[in-house]
């Protein structure tokens, strides 16, 4: 058993090294300051935002606080697992939650509302929900968590559209990378559509320190905003589980030559029965 599963594993690490798109990253051989754009369109509307690279030659020492501080009582807190979300009017979307106990035992009690009489909310005490909106703008919606004597709130924003609207890219504005043999990961893994049409990318390498002779054909994987797989969504779970099951039906002729002589149950049976 132990075997199959590691061949199982081994045969899917393989496969998934291949199914990989290039990773956009950069390899810089001179310290200083790189500033790099990602151009993001939908076919329609573009956007573009830029990040600046700081490169060091050695890593910052950072001072370390000997001083003990006495733990805080960490309360509860709950959050949405997205700031803005995009829906077309009369659409439902899914609102998901993340809750986090912090140094309470008790379960929470939670409540949804909304300010805007259009939106209508499906569930209720549940960390998740549907909201259906027919009138076309900005709503918020907001979950609360009662824990005992603690109230932590959160609110999403829906946005109600229908009309085109251009590509969001979530980039950093700046990051600090220690030079060495490691290339720069550039990564954009929050760019989005508001509405989910497909986008395009290019990175582009806009400036670079004295000595340094990069081009923007020098980035690596310029075209994905982020490390991204050939195959999406469900269909990647489902590819790898069908792998797996793959590998269990070649390995089903292996297991059928192997035979033990005793079984240790049955030893053990016997044994019994003997003293008996």
């Amino acid at each position: 058993y132990l075997l199959g599963v590691s061949v199982g594993n081994q045969f899917v690490s393989v496969v998934n090294s291949y199914i990989q798109n290039p990773t956009p990253q950069i390899e810089v051989q001179v310290p200083g300051d790189y500033v790099f754009s990602l151009t993001t369109s939908d076919g329609t509307l573009s956007e573009t935002k830029e990040i600046t690279v700081h490169v060091r030659k050695d890593k910052k020492e950072e001072k370390v606080d000997q001083t003990i501080k006495e733990k805080e009582f960490q309360k509860p807190s709950i959050s949405f697992l997205d700031d803005i979300v995009y829906v077309k009017p009369g659409e439902t979307v899914n609102l998901f939650t993340d809750y986090d106990a912090g140094d309470t035992t008790q379960s929470p009690d939670l409540s949804w509302k909304s300010t805007s009489t259009s939106v209508q909310l499906a569930e209720d005490g549940r960390s998740f929900n549907r909201a259906t909106i027919s009138d076309i703008g900005t709503h918020t919606v907001e979950v609360q968590a009662m824990t005992g004597a603690y109230v932590a709130k959160s609110e999403v924003t829906v946005m109600v559209i229908n009309e085109n609207l251009p590509p969001q890219i979530s980039l950093a504005n700046e990051m600090n990378v220690v030079l060495s043999s490691e290339p720069i990961m550039l990564n954009a893994s929050g760019t989005m559509d508001p509405n989910g049409d497909t986008l395009t990318h290019r990175w582009e390498l806009v400036k670079q320190p004295q000595g340094s002779s990069l081009t923007s054909d020098s980035i690596q994987g310029r075209t994905f905003a982020y490390a991204t797989n050939k195959i999406d969504d469900v269909q990647y779970y489902l590819f790898f589980a069908g792998c797996m099951f793959l590998t269990a039906l070649l390995f089903i002729p292996y297991a059928m030559r192997y035979r033990g002589e005793t079984y240790i149950q049955e030893g053990t049976s016997e044994t019994s029965s003997t003293k008996s």
